[in-house]
């Protein structure tokens, strides 16, 4: 798994910034975490993506029908022509529109960090966590 500073993932030590881990259900990676994982052999768990989490980083609920896929998006991705969609049987995906050529192959997603990680290599930003 490749995470970055910014991912939200599952607790992987007893406490975190004094909180015990028990209370807490996901925690966001600063740079100290991250020298934990890559040098000292934390292993954070992955967390799921749901439908709950694109409510959390902002994104509406609203949702089409498009080529197999029930799809949701916000505004701002509109205008970038990035469109995140959901497959029953597949899960969730994010896809761009490459003009005429039409989408890009869908991206599969598993986790929140995957959908963190792929987002900002697609739009160059953050995803802001608004809950």
């Amino acid at each position: 798994m490749k995470y970055n500073i910014g991912n939200f993932v599952k607790p992987w030590k007893n406490e975190h910034n004094g909180v015990p881990s028990e209370s807490i259900e996901w925690v966001c990676i600063d740079s100290n975490d991250l020298i934990e994982i890559l040098y000292e052999g934390y292993k954070p768990q992955p967390i799921k993506l749901t439908e709950d989490w694109f409510k959390n980083f902002g994104f509406d609920s609203r949702k089409e029908e498009w080529d197999g896929l029930d799809f949701s998006y916000d505004r701002d991705l509109i205008e970038k022509e990035i469109f995140l969609g959901y497959r029953e049987d597949k899960g969730y995906c994010i896809f761009y529109w490459c003009g005429s050529w039409g989408p890009s192959p869908f991206i599969w997603l598993n986790y929140v960090h995957e959908f963190q990680n792929k987002y900002f290599a697609i739009t160059g930003e953050e995803l802001k966590y608004k809950k």
